[in-house]
């Protein structure tokens, strides 16, 4: 609205992660190397002095000419952020402020226990029975069909750790959804 034209995207910048982790390698993102790589791209020294509107049409632009021309790096790229680095334990290793030892222990103790239950919960929970009733077994899909909308779009884009907090509280109810069935099964619920 403030600009008066559309922008793929809910921040600025959108556009520009997109291309940026198209071209840096993601394991590479934040560290010396990224900057060096940028610093050679003649598609990211091309949108020096564009507008913000401008510069995030100037991205998308690019970085879907790069898709068009990669295909298969890209689906394999989209891939391996859905299905796996969306879902690592704890932050790639960077020159952070604090230990990183620490931010080991600390995504251990509350992602690395959440993430592999909640997948588990997924699947039991998962409305097999229902399905002879279609029209129950919609409602039950909603959740599934929202949580992995939300990490394909990151993964298709740009995966983060961070990205995936939308997703957390939904991890946290499939794996309330495990030991609820769990504490059933063994009696004690």
């Amino acid at each position: 609205a403030t600009f008066h034209r559309f922008i793929l995207g809910s921040t600025a910048g959108a556009a520009s992660t997109f291309y940026t982790y198209l071209v840096v390698p993601q394991e590479l993102g934040g560290t010396p190397a990224q900057h060096d790589i940028q610093s050679k791209d003649p598609v990211m020294l091309g949108a020096a002095g564009l507008d913000p509107v401008a510069t995030e049409q100037y991205y998308w632009r690019a970085g879907l000419r790069w898709v068009s021309l990669h295909p298969f790096a890209y689906a394999r790229l989209a891939a391996w952020r859905l299905f796996w680095d969306q879902w690592r334990l704890w932050p790639r290793p960077r020159a952070y402020a604090h230990s990183y030892s620490a931010l080991k222990w600390i995504s251990a103790l509350t992602d690395g226990w959440i993430i592999p239950l909640g997948f588990i919960g997924m699947l039991w929970a998962w409305p097999l029975r229902v399905w002879a009733a279609r029209a129950e077994a919609w409602p039950r899909l909603l959740p599934y069909l929202f949580f992995w909308s939300v990490a394909a779009t990151y993964g298709a884009v740009f995966t983060m750790i961070r990205y995936r907090f939308s997703l957390m509280p939904w991890l946290l109810l499939f794996a309330c959804a495990a030991l609820a069935r769990r504490l059933a099964r063994a009696g004690r619920a």
